[in-house]
């Protein structure tokens, strides 16, 4: 999104935090009703007792489930602290708000995205592989449509696109021209990229979300693949964090992240925990790899490679 749409967001939001409280709190309610179907789903499907078959109506089911979970427990309540947070850091007085962001962001850290990600959408590649005879790490790889239609007709999509798309892949908007992109060319988004891309002596640049100055190896923590090669200790580099990645945030020494602001995720645990954190970098994870030997001043915002 541009500056001005997530601007005319957070105006929004926050216009519904001062007069329409009452809206928010039935989205908030609804979140709750939307995360215990989704739990529901995720005890059937995930619970081994019994041999649930995914067909075309328990799929569209399942992505419905998830689709408002995903809207009403996590995109709303990140749009919500989104708001408070760009109005913080304006001068103004959020306090007042304190009980309604509460359960904002005891939503935003809770979000069924995680589990969904790592114990239903598996399950959902597995099916269209056994149905097409295709490898699962080219399925995985597939849209809710074409899932849909395989379930439907057992039509597969052209597999030199999934093959490309499992090398590399990029989404993102193109401001100049008000449109989305979908690459697939690694070199000419590489050259995008380059503006944003620094020297490796230079301090990566961010928000302080708890302060205080530490240094260790670095560890890139994107998924819970990653976390076999987390060790205590270990600054946790991530593009932005989610509730299962918790075994390690408990014991890393500090946290940086791409995205997010001092509502995000990765705040919120931050402040619990008392680790320092620096969020929004944009490039933290393109410029450390793991191993790399950091100092994170969460004092100043800076994160530079020793």
């Amino acid at each position: 999104r541009s500056k001005k749409e997530m601007t005319r967001a957070d105006e929004y939001f926050f216009s519904l935090l001062k007069k329409r409280p009452k809206k928010l709190n039935l989205w908030a309610n609804k979140a709750k009703k939307c995360n215990e179907e989704a739990d529901a789903l995720l005890a059937k499907y995930y619970s081994g007792k019994q041999n649930h078959i995914i067909d075309v109506k328990s799929f569209k089911t399942i992505m419905e489930a998830f689709e408002l979970a995903f809207i009403y427990g996590t995109i709303i309540p990140y749009r919500v602290l989104s708001a408070a947070n760009s109005q913080a850091e304006a001068g103004k007085d959020i306090i007042k708000f304190k009980h309604l962001l509460g359960q904002f962001e005891k939503l935003r850290a809770q979000s069924r995205y995680p589990e969904f990600a790592s114990k239903i959408f598996p399950k959902i590649a597995k099916k269209a592989s056994v149905l097409t005879g295709n490898s699962s790490s080219l399925t995985e790889y597939l849209t809710e449509s074409e899932i849909e239609s395989i379930y439907k007709k057992k039509n597969f999509p052209n597999k030199k696109e999934l093959e490309q798309r499992h090398l590399w892949q990029a989404f993102w908007r193109d401001d100049k021209n008000q449109n989305m992109s979908f690459e697939y060319n690694k070199k000419a988004f590489d050259f995008l990229l380059l503006k944003h891309i620094i020297k490796a002596d230079q301090a990566v640049k961010g928000k302080t979300a708890f302060p205080g100055i530490v240094s260790g190896k670095v560890c890139i923590l994107n998924s819970n693949e990653d976390m076999k090669k987390f060790r205590a200790g270990n600054i946790v580099v991530s593009i932005n964090t989610n509730p299962s990645l918790m075994p390690a945030l408990s014991k890393c020494a500090g946290i940086v992240t791409d995205e997010g602001g001092i509502m995000c995720h990765a705040a919120i645990v931050a402040r619990e925990l008392k680790k320092p954190c620096v969020i929004g970098t944009k490039i933290a994870t393109k410029v450390f790899k793991d191993g790399d030997v950091v100092e994170v001043d969460a004092n100043k915002g800076t994160v530079r490679k020793i």
